[in-house]
């Protein structure tokens, strides 16, 4: 086992789950680990084991350096601070969720523990993407990408969970391969919310002032990224069914209605104001304000 495993690709694909589980085997001693029964796995999927470690973003969305004096919880100081304990068990482990959430000035910090690790000591970084981690830590890495699931794994996932129903088909179309999106938009009226929500930004397209409230809603209870992730996917949609229909249709198509675009340029357009909104979203501008000041904006235009 390599001392650093880079997990990265979609949202909720099972990424962490896989290091979770891969922790497991290397602390679990039953002859087929991880048997999920023994004093270690029990403690690991409780989250208890002295010899492993979680971390996470905040609050803030990143995982911060830390100072040096305080070393505050979850910080990458205070990791660097537990993985220079001596292990109980022979085996220390840390599984760092959001690695690409980690700013260059922590990277450099965690360089040196990956470089040289400590005999027994391994290191699972968990992340959306490589674009954000120096190529220093890259070069360190085994890499293992996770591609998006299939549309009838997330229908037996959706089914699994007892959140199946007749809007299903919709849900596993537009979550782009994540369990985690399909369960989220499986909650009660939320794929009918989105519907409002792209009914609002396609007005914009067709140069309507709508007020944007379903927009402004999703945003509350989701987050901008979410949202922006999920408009786009249903574009990504809208644009497929009129490029191989040369019109709209299909289950998602008859589910969205006037939501959905009737012009490759429009959805071209519309989509342009997202990702020119996710950028935004980066910058700390709302979902809201951002397609406002984005859609009237020459810059954009097709």
């Amino acid at each position: 086992m390599p001392g650093t495993v880079l997990f990265y690709g979609h949202a909720g694909v099972g990424k962490c789950m896989m290091a979770l589980r891969t922790v497991m085997a290397l602390h679990c001693r039953s002859e087929a680990p991880p048997c999920l029964i023994c004093g270690d796995c029990v403690r690991l999927e409780a989250g208890v084991h002295p010899d492993s470690i979680f971390v996470a973003p905040g609050e803030r969305g990143i995982i911060p350096i830390g100072s040096e004096e305080k070393k505050e919880g979850g910080s990458i100081r205070w990791l660097l601070e537990r993985l220079s304990l001596r292990s109980f068990s022979g085996v220390t482990t840390a599984v760092i969720n959001g690695a690409d959430r980690i700013r260059p000035e922590g990277q450099n910090a965690l360089l040196k523990t990956i470089e040289e690790p400590s005999p027994g000591t391994y290191l699972f970084l968990v992340a959306a993407g490589t674009s954000s981690l120096l190529p220093t830590i890259l070069s360190r890495c085994m890499k293992m990408k996770f591609g998006p699931l299939r549309e009838s794994e997330i229908l037996g996932i959706l089914e699994k969970k007892r959140l199946h129903g007749e809007n299903s088909p919709v849900i596993a179309e537009i979550c782009g391969g994540s369990a985690e999106y399909a369960l989220r938009l499986a909650g009660e009226s939320t794929i009918e919310d989105f519907r409002a929500a792209a009914e609002c930004v396609s007005s914009l397209a067709r140069g309507g002032m709508p007020s944007l409230a379903a927009v402004s809603v999703l945003e509350k209870k989701f987050g901008g990224d979410f949202l922006l992730e999920m408009l786009v996917n249903i574009y990504r949609r809208n644009l497929l069914d009129l490029v191989n229909r040369e019109g709209k249709g299909g289950i998602v198509g008859d589910f969205f209605g006037n939501a959905f675009l009737d012009g490759t340029e429009d959805v071209v357009r519309i989509q342009k104001i997202l990702l020119a909104a996710r950028k935004s979203i980066v910058r700390n501008v709302g979902t809201v304000n951002a397609l406002r000041g984005v859609a009237y904006s020459d810059e954009y235009a097709v």
